[in-house]
């Protein structure tokens, strides 16, 4: 899978902009603010369909205009397809080859993993935000789990409706359908929490510190499923005076916890700025290498400004690595002597100012 030209036109800043890839790495550099996070977040929402800074599709258009399009040229096993998204601000339309194409449909063309340095409040802040990214982990090799994770959130939606109105009577049904989807999910997020933790710790050791363990930690749901049901169910059934006492469900996968730790120290409370993002990178490609063994190719790697906080050591490694063991990388930055290295297969440099390419 290439991403081999990107074309926009009235997308946030950029009024007109046309770029080719390289195969391996591109370097998209230049002062803040000119529109090189806008280029990642256009290639993003060829993936998901919506852009890893949340905004609305008003957001995404330019200022003096109603509508935005974004073309892409993708080359696949030897085959070229174009494809386009045409935005306003009520609707996304996506074309293949000039031909209209479901969103659901979409999902299974193009992927990709991004770094951005928002994502720190991954391993600092809450739960929740850790519990969104390893479900964002699964879709990524699944999009079915999509509408497993939305089924549950239906399922507790309407039992905690009938506790919070004390309809207990009918609660048993809603309460079976919440154990066998929510085992589901559990079972789902143990597996791959622990396919990513083979290839995390081998990651980080290789490219940032050879000496350190790392890992992301949660409950353990490796017993047989039956089992998993039956210790959900007689939990439910002890809580169910709480529940009823504050009106919601009180276990279940939307409370269960996650961490990510560097050698036995929780990284959310004891990580440094620079280990965290050499955390957050070892996870990043961490996915790429299970997609890569799950489907046989690689998705696109987008890293939006790569900090100053990476020692250059741990940023040699880290391109060194990349260089070798993982598919196509476009990146942004302010300094344009970020990946200068002979030892660096092949790459593109392009310097924007105020949304143009110079």
């Amino acid at each position: 899978m290439e991403l081999k030209q990107l074309n926009l036109v009235n997308y946030r800043n950029i009024e007109k902009l046309n770029i080719n890839f390289s195969k391996k790495f591109t370097l998209i550099y230049g002062d803040n603010a000119q529109g090189k996070t806008n280029i990642l977040e256009s290639i993003y929402l060829f993936c998901y369909l919506k852009s890893f800074r949340q905004s609305k599709n008003i957001d995404l258009i330019g200022k003096i205009f109603n509508k935005t399009s974004i073309t892409s040229l993708i080359s696949h096993n030897s085959i070229d397809y174009k494809y386009n998204i045409k935005i306003d601000k009520n609707n996304k339309s996506i074309y293949l080859n000039d031909n209209r194409i479901s969103n659901n449909s979409f999902f299974e063309y193009l992927k990709c993993i991004v770094y951005f340095t928002d994502e720190l409040n991954i391993l600092r802040n809450s739960n929740s935000f850790r519990k969104n990214y390893i479900d964002r982990g699964i879709f990524l090799n699944d999009y079915s789990y999509l509408n497993i994770v939305n089924k549950y959130i239906y399922i507790l939606k309407s039992r905690n409706l009938l506790i919070k109105t004390k309809q207990i009577e009918n609660l048993d049904v809603w309460t079976d359908l919440l154990i066998d989807v929510g085992t589901e999910i559990r079972i789902r997020r143990f597996n791959y929490i622990k396919e990513i933790n083979l290839l995390l710790e081998q990651v980080y050791k290789k490219i940032f510190n050879n000496t350190c363990y790392v890992s992301i930690r949660s409950e353990d749901y490796s017993a047989p499923i039956e089992v998993l049901k039956n210790n959900f169910s007689n939990s439910l059934l002890n809580k169910r005076n709480n529940e009823i006492n504050y009106g919601k469900t009180l276990d279940g996968p939307h409370l269960d916890k996650f961490d990510f730790y560097i050698d036995e120290k929780n990284a959310r409370f004891y990580g440094s700025q620079g280990e965290l993002r050499s955390l957050l990178f070892s996870i990043k490609i961490s996915q790429i290498l299970l997609y890569k063994k799950i489907f046989s190719k690689y998705p696109l790697f987008l890293i939006d400004d790569i900090s100053s906080e990476i020692d250059n050591k741990r940023l040699k490694s880290l391109f060194e690595f990349m260089n070798n063991e993982i598919g196509q990388v476009i990146i942004t930055s302010t300094n344009k002597e970020i990946m200068n290295s002979d030892s660096l297969k092949e790459y593109i440099k392009y310097k924007i100012v105020d949304g143009y390419i110079q």
